[in-house]
């Protein structure tokens, strides 16, 4: 049986409907008054303010990307630029976000090169100055890539890890794309995989996590987890730290696993709001895990966004909202965009706020239309820094919450990823832009 077979058999076409991914400005036009039906009510959480003062660690710059969270632990810290944003080239990668396609694989890069995938599960491999070294498509001859966008990427030191909705876990050639080696799993797979010395873990539409070799792709260990229904939004990848993995499952538990063999160490079941949105009522957790010191930092876009010891899943503190995109986090502060489209700076120690501003939700506020999709935030350079789906990046100072600068950019897929004071983000129309 297929994938594609799979899928519509066991859970209909029903998944294509409303997604702030896919082209907003396809099909007609219906005319009469337009209302924002992605939240049922707004958080009316009191402001607290935090105890201590927020402090940004030292920048430093980064020289690879290996995976989504740039680490295991997905801890991106305050990241070292130093340019001004200037455009420096553009490369078509493929197909972009269009009906039936999603942009859900950030760029990962190492040592010069950079590896993208398009929507339609074509990766491709360029150098810093926008030259294609090579590039190939994963579809299996026997589907059809429409309506499967999915998977993701990783690099190891000598392999880049790609998964795809049909199954598919490859591990290619750096230098001219060739298969080291391809397992299936069986059920497509959704997200990006976590890859860590000789141990990659991939999640399942079925709520599988799978533990396989870096090495030969070989299953080391498996754990049955909770389905779901077919998402073109992003799926949360697991974290790691040494004595523990934090996976998000896509049925909306989070569990606590061990490395070695997969045993659980404990269990989190995310509150989770009532909406009328059908992308937001879906259980999957967008934002990724992020590991600092002894505990995870843990959100459900539609809930709650928590502290849990890692050891033990005990709950630290909760605060009654969920971020859509993964936090950035430095010293004890975390940076992060909440459902309401609110960015706020929240204290570690405490789950408290240090503050918290509104961004933008339509590009024509008056008339509700043009829903903007905002994508981080990053630290770069002493700001913190937010993209859009509109075009727009926004520079914030972190201690006054004072907006600084607007800039012009690419209508952003995905925040970018900054390695070697080097810049890069995915369009919505498929390419991939470098700025200085």
């Amino acid at each position: 049986m297929t994938i594609r077979r799979f899928l519509c058999l066991a859970l209909g076409a029903g998944f294509l409907a409303s997604c702030d991914l896919l082209d907003q400005d396809s099909g007609p036009k219906v005319a009469g008054t337009r209302l924002d039906i992605r939240h049922s009510a707004r958080i009316d959480l009191p402001f607290v303010q935090a105890d201590q003062t927020l402090q940004l660690a030292v920048p430093k710059e980064i020289p690879n990307w290996y995976q989504v969270g740039q680490n295991t632990k997905h801890v991106t810290g305050h990241i070292a630029f130093g340019g001004d944003w200037i455009k420096a080239w553009s490369v078509d990668i493929g197909e972009g976000i269009s009906d039936g396609f999603a942009l859900l694989a950030p760029p990962v890069a190492s040592r010069d090169a950079l590896y993208v995938m398009d929507a339609a599960a074509q990766v491709s491999r360029f150098d810093f100055n926008g030259r294609k070294i090579w590039s190939r498509s994963l579809v299996p001859p026997n589907e059809e890539i429409h309506g499967l966008s999915g998977g993701g990427l990783a690099l190891t030191d000598t392999a880049l890890i790609v998964t795809t909705m049909f199954g598919d876990v490859w591990a290619l050639d750096l230098e001219g794309g060739d298969e080291f080696w391809r397992v299936n799993i069986g059920v497509p797979v959704t997200g990006n995989p976590m890859v860590n010395e000789n141990m990659l873990l991939v999640q399942g539409l079925n709520g599988q996590a799978t533990a396989l070799s870096v090495n030969n792709g070989e299953t080391l260990w498996v754990d049955l987890g909770i389905p779901s229904s077919p998402t073109f939004d992003r799926v949360g990848t697991s974290a790691m730290a040494d004595n523990v993995i934090v996976y998000p499952g896509i049925g909306g538990e989070v569990v606590g696993l061990k490395p070695n063999d997969g045993g659980r160490l404990w269990v989190d079941f995310p509150v989770f709001q009532r909406t009328d949105s059908v992308l937001e009522s879906a259980p999957t957790l967008s934002a990724s895990p992020v590991i600092w010191r002894d505990f995870a930092l843990v959100s459900a876009r539609n809930g709650s966004f928590f502290s849990v010891d890692v050891t033990t899943g005990k709950r630290i503190w909760s605060l009654p909202f969920g971020l859509r995109d993964t936090p950035a986090v430095t010293d004890d502060v975390a940076f992060g965009i909440d459902n309401d489209q609110n960015l706020r700076a929240i204290s570690l120690t405490d789950g408290k706020l240090f503050w918290s501003i509104s961004l933008p939700e339509f590009e024509n506020e008056r008339k509700k239309e043009g829903v903007i999709a905002w994508f981080g935030p990053l630290i770069i350079d002493e700001k913190i820094m937010v993209f859009s789906s509109h075009g727009k990046m926004m520079e914030i100072n972190p201690l006054s919450a004072v907006v600084e600068d607007e800039k012009d950019v690419v209508e952003a897929a995905l925040a970018p990823i900054i390695v070697s004071n080097n810049a890069f983000l995915l369009s919505r129309d498929g390419k991939l832009v470098a700025y200085k």
